[in-house]
């Protein structure tokens, strides 16, 4: 019985101690599981990331990103539970190693397009079609779904950290290591075709203080490709030399020239930078880059023709000339966007100028460029622009060359005389110009200030070599203005640019640009390309007063030759009764005092006359106005009528005198009267 009891005590105990064991081990797992739950939830964080200090630059970006409110291991542990799983193994993978010092010095990871493309992220990416890249278009779909070569991106291809600074950011300059290969290496078609990426800017850019407009070329049909090129710089090149930096294995480097296995390993399955391998490429508007001359061959003492040419382009190498390149150098206009072959080609033994007797230069065969490549992109309003630039450096050179001989040949032997080192700098720049053999077309207004500067050598030392000789003629020059315009494309607008207004008068350029002086912005506009800065109504802001510090009074006739004339009551041969106003009345006593000039009104005649006196006015007016249409009409059938084309021109020219004076008859409205109808009664 007691032996029961004990028995049945025991079976109590054990049962309790189980329940306890059980209950202690539910607690303890339980505890267990809370505690791993916080540590797996505390080690997600951002903040964990930074605990290894090497992280630190990788978490301060990331938390300037677009990604800041995004976890690490949203992007870094793939979708699914067991990604998950294998993400926190590589992690604890990667503490090991900062804990036991083993780790390299630039933390790696691998972020798969899967992450990126997870739901609530980036899974549209492919379908939004182009979007904008600071100035170029992109498009996700090509780059990430087409496999050419077997070159296939990924994300994180082009959106990686090459920077610390800059977090899962995209470097412009992977675009070009790809886009700017040699097409067989690189494997990728048409990949530099500008208008994959660019869109010709709408707006004028600035072209040396200048706006240059692309729509004024582009919309003629010149390529990109015919201004723009080079557009790249450096090759993209794998060098052998950098792929023991990562591998060691014999049986890896000599799998060097296999570039389809080479992009599959590195770019497809795993995340290499491409800088890792290639070489940088520049793209985009190049620097400038003064020539050099030739050191190999006859370039090395001599300058040579290419020399030349590239000198006188980049506005350098003559003496005593500031350094001005060409507009086209400046815009980057390469020598084969004019060198077309387009023009009849110069090949075989071409005669050159020389400063010592006329030789003859071999010349290989080149692409020649003539006036029909400068309508390609500037259109045939340029006609005759070309001809009018090598015609002047041809007419000065006609006499700066034998004016420059016959220097050379009274040259002392003495190496010290002064006269000498003016002969070898009037000979620099005559050489540089002849030796280009554009005839200016390079650079006009360079080439003309190198020889202008050439004539003034050749005058300084004439004179130093005979105080009492005559002086020398030593070319014809244009004239030389401040601007480019009339010193460029415009050379000898003073001679030869008539532009007739619409009442026939003709502005004349030579007095504004050689008598007053002006610069071409004074009147033009350098926004809008030839167009004039302020309306012809305004030209009286400076043509109604006299030239400051002049003494001169304004001279109305000089612009108002018409106006002056039918007041004489002369108009060329048409003689008639001067104006009661010819002697007794100026300009100013009806138009006001300059500048306030004004455009007289019935009261003005007034002021001077009775009342009533300004229906005269009106009548002179009316009567003018019917007289100018019928002669109008009178023209218009005379052309059916067969008559002297004499008597045509006539009226015409009494028509266009009558109507360029303005005023209608008032001054001298008997003159106006017998000019019309002496032209119609001739017209019957």
């Amino acid at each position: 019985m007691r032996q029961t009891r004990r028995r049945s005590l025991f079976r109590i105990r054990a049962v309790q101690l189980l329940q306890t064991s059980l209950l202690v081990l539910v607690f303890g797992v339980a505890l267990m599981a809370a505690g791993m739950f916080a540590a797996i939830e505390y080690t997600a964080q951002p903040d964990f990331c930074r605990t290894c200090h090497n992280m630190e630059p990788f978490y301060q970006s990331w938390k300037k990103s677009s990604h800041s409110k995004v976890p690490c291991i949203e992007c870094h542990y793939e979708p699914g539970a067991v990604e998950t799983l294998d993400g926190k193994f590589k992690a604890l993978s990667q503490l090991a190693k900062y804990a036991t010092r083993t780790q390299g010095t630039k933390p790696w990871a691998e972020v798969s397009d899967d992450s990126c493309m997870r739901s609530g992220c980036h899974y549209t990416r492919l379908l939004e079609g182009p979007i904008r890249f600071g100035k170029v278009k992109y498009d996700h779909g090509p780059h990430l779904l087409e496999n050419t070569k077997g070159h296939r991106l990924q994300c994180t291809t082009c959106h990686s950290q090459v920077l610390q600074i800059e977090h899962f950011s995209v470097s412009k300059n992977l675009c070009f290591t790809c886009h700017f290969m040699d097409e067989s290496k690189s494997g990728f078609r048409n990949a530099s075709d500008c208008l994959k990426c660019h869109v010709p800017p709408k707006e004028a850019i600035p072209v040396d203080g200048k706006p240059f407009l692309h729509s004024d070329y582009t919309n003629r049909g010149v390529q990109c490709r015919e201004c723009h090129d080079p557009a790249s710089k450096g090759a993209g090149q794998v060098r052998r030399e950098r792929c023991p930096s990562c591998h060691g294995e014999v049986e890896y480097l000599e799998r060097y020239e296999e570039t389809v296995f080479l992009h599959q390993s590195h770019v497809t399955d795993h995340k290499v930078e491409c800088f890792e391998c290639h070489d940088d490429i520049q793209h985009g508007l190049l620097p400038l880059e003064s020539p050099v001359k030739s050191s190999e061959g006859c370039g090395s003492c001599h300058v040579t023709p290419h020399d030349a040419n590239q000198m006188l382009y980049a506005g350098t190498g003559a003496v005593g000339v500031e350094d001005r390149p060409s507009r086209m150098f400046q815009t980057r206009i390469v020598c084969q966007a004019c060198h077309t072959g387009r023009s009849q080609p110069k090949a075989g033994m071409k005669k050159k100028h020389g400063t010592e007797g006329s030789s003859h230069i071999p010349t290989s065969v080149v692409a020649a460029a003539g006036e029909v490549d400068c309508f390609h992109c500037h259109d045939v309003k340029f006609e005759g622009m070309l001809p009018r630039w090598q015609g002047s450096v041809e007419g000065v050179l006609a006499e700066l060359l034998p004016a420059l001989e016959a220097l050379g040949q009274k040259l002392p032997d003495s190496e010290d005389h002064p006269a000498r080192q003016l002969y070898l700098e009037a000979k620099q720049n005559v050489d540089l110009v002849v030796l280009d053999g554009s005839k200016g077309a390079h650079n006009v207004s360079y080439a003309l200030d190198a020889l202008r500067v050439s004539a003034e050598r050749i005058a300084e030392a004439s004179k130093l070599l005979d105080p009492e000789a005559p002086a020398v003629p030593v070319g014809k020059f244009p004239l030389s203005f401040k601007s480019d315009c009339a010193s460029g494309c415009h050379l000898g607008v003073e001679e030869t640019k008539k532009v007739e207004f619409r009442n026939g008068e003709v502005f004349p350029h030579r007095r504004h640009l050689v008598e007053g002086k002006l610069d071409c912005a004074s009147c033009h506009s350098t926004e809008e390309h030839g167009q004039p800065a302020f309306p012809r109504s305004q030209c009286g802001n400076c043509h109604h007063q006299p030239a400051e510090g002049s003494g001169q009074e304004i001279q109305c006739a000089t612009c108002h030759a018409t106006q002056a004339g039918m007041i004489a009551g002369e108009l060329q041969d048409l003689k008639g009764e001067p104006s009661i106003m010819a002697e007794s009345v100026s300009c100013d006593g009806c138009h006001g005092e300059a500048p306030e000039i004004v455009r007289p009104t019935g009261e003005t005649c007034i002021d001077c006359h009775e009342d009533g006196y300004e229906e005269f006015l009106a009548e002179w007016r009316s009567n003018t106005a019917e007289l100018q249409e019928r002669l109008r009409k009178k023209l218009f059938e005379a052309e059916d009528d067969a008559l002297p084309a004499d008597l045509i021109q006539r009226a015409k020219q009494v028509l266009q005198w009558t109507e360029q004076d303005g005023s209608k008859g008032v001054h001298n409205a008997d003159f106006v009267e017998e000019m019309l109808t002496e032209a119609l009664r001739k017209l019957k």
